[in-house]
């Protein structure tokens, strides 16, 4: 009896020594489901990232593990927790930070916190002058409602990271003394109202954005269709008029050519109003009719009535007239 107890002592020992180690429950979390978004050195998102580490901590009852004071504890139950918490801070936060944070594989959740901290926390006096100067001179300019009411939190949240927190009335009123001029309107109607909050002075800036681009619309829309009715109403004038008639005095066509075609024109000479033969180049006296070069060829001095006045003439049935006599014979 006593050796089969001393038996079953023994073995019952050995199974406890040989028991597997216990598991820590956060080691299976996936911090990312928690805390989606990555701690970047540049653009700051340290407000940000800090607040969802915190409740992620806090939901678990892991907070004591970055309180600043800490007592270290040899338990294997608390080294574990601690080392879970060090392990979502590593994937987290990126390489730039931790390059500037960690120190050595000994380092605690808690002092891993403080020196992350410490990076976007130091200088604090000089960066809150340049962020309040770049707070108090932002404008909207080309920016949209939306991106200029990011943009305007965003430095409000770097001013409360120095130690310079914004209240929320004064962020509104800085929102609305940036804003273009086209809002100043309801500008005025935001500040009024109280309390002043940025989500409500946001609604009303977007509802004044969302009617500014309509009737950016409609003005567009009406230009486009004043535009093509006008076009429209120029191209059928020039259909319903047609062609322009022949201006010219007497409708006269053009002279006969050096090979003696003939011309519907009852004319054979032309006055020369400008005071030069156009073909040529001569002066003349105003008002003289002068005789295109073929009819002088054919017909002589080409004076009405003359020889050359007949030059041009279509034969008859009996064939070509014949010529006058003269008193002088042909050189």
């Amino acid at each position: 009896m006593g050796t089969n107890s001393d038996l079953s002592s023994a073995t019952s020992g050995a199974l406890k020594s040989d028991a597997a180690p216990v598991i820590c429950p956060f080691a299976t979390i996936n911090i990312k489901l928690h805390v989606p978004m990555t701690l970047e050195l540049k653009p700051s998102n340290f407000t940000k990232w800090s607040t969802a580490f915190q409740a992620t901590c806090g939901k678990f009852g892991l907070l004591h593990h970055l309180a600043t004071i800490t007592t270290s504890n040899s338990d294997e139950t608390w080294l574990q927790a601690d080392f879970c918490v060090r392990g979502w801070m590593y994937s987290t936060v990126s390489d730039a930070v931790l390059n500037l944070a960690m120190t050595d594989d000994k380092q605690t959740a808690s002092a891993l916190w403080a020196a992350i901290g410490a990076v976007f926390q130091a200088n604090k006096a000089p960066r809150a002058i340049f962020l309040n100067h770049e707070f108090h001179s932002m404008t909207q300019g080309d920016l949209s409602i939306d991106a200029y009411c990011v943009r305007m939190k965003e430095k409000a949240d770097e001013l409360r990271d120095v130690g310079q927190p914004v209240s929320e009335p004064n962020l509104v009123l800085n929102l609305l003394r940036g804003l273009n001029e086209v809002y100043s309107n309801v500008a005025d109607n935001i500040a009024g109202t109280q309390p002043l909050t940025l989500a409500s002075a946001r609604h009303q800036l977007l509802l004044k954005e969302l009617r500014l681009q309509n009737e950016e619309k409609v003005r567009a829309t009406t230009a486009l269709l004043a535009a093509a009715s006008s076009l429209g109403g120029h191209q059928q004038q020039q259909l319903q008029g047609g062609r322009r008639p022949n201006t010219r005095k007497g409708g006269q066509q053009p002279f006969p050519n050096s090979s003696g075609g003939t011309s519907s024109n009852t004319s054979t000479n032309k006055r020369v109003p400008w005071g030069f033969n156009p073909w040529t180049g001569e002066r003349v006296a105003p008002g003289e009719r002068v005789t295109p070069p073929g009819q002088r060829r054919q017909g002589g001095s080409g004076a009405p009535g003359g020889p050359g006045a007949q030059a041009g003439r279509n034969p008859g049935i009996l064939g070509p007239s014949p010529q006058a006599n003269t008193a002088f014979a042909p050189l």
